[in-house]
């Protein structure tokens, strides 16, 4: 009994030993993945499009760090009216580029808000979305306008 036993432990050894050994594989990317840093700027875009009242335009303002809230550019004192102004009277069809590093360049092309379609005369103007982790999460601390496209941004977004 004790030889078959050991038969059986050998054959066992010998499977296990001539088993290929397991090869890690990495893990691509998945199809559809959208960094976080696209998905923080098409919620800006998205709630500015969505706002049904100018006070819903604070959830885009909120995305916003507070260096760049309070900066002359955006709301000098920190009063958000010159924010919702600006943004109350548009809706933004817009396309987005990933650019690496949380820099996200969008593509849009503003019409006035409740129109049925948007403007295809309109031209559309790039501007640049620096996003950047706080305790808070991730958020905007920068938007500029840019002349065009950076040459290694690829787009992955669009509405």
């Amino acid at each position: 009994m004790s030889k078959i036993f050991s038969i059986t432990l050998l054959v066992l050894f010998l499977l296990t030993a001539c088993a290929p050994a397991s090869e890690t594989v990495a893990t691509p990317t998945p199809v559809g993945f959208i960094a976080p840093s696209i998905e923080v700027v098409d919620k800006f875009y998205k709630t500015i499009d969505d706002a049904q009242m100018k006070e819903d335009l604070l959830v885009s303002w909120n995305m916003l760090t507070f260096e760049f809230q309070c900066s002359p550019k955006i709301a000098p004192n920190c009063d958000t009216s010159k924010f919702q102004d600006k943004w109350w009277q548009v809706e933004v069809a817009y396309k987005l580029y990933d650019c690496g590093d949380n820099v996200v360049i969008a593509e849009e092309t503003h019409s006035p808000r409740g129109d049925a379609l948007p403007s295809t005369s309109a031209t559309p103007k790039f501007t640049l979305f620096k996003v950047v982790s706080t305790e808070d999460g991730l958020l905007i601390d920068n938007i500029s306008s840019v002349q065009a496209l950076e040459d290694d941004c690829v787009l992955v977004s669009q509405n």
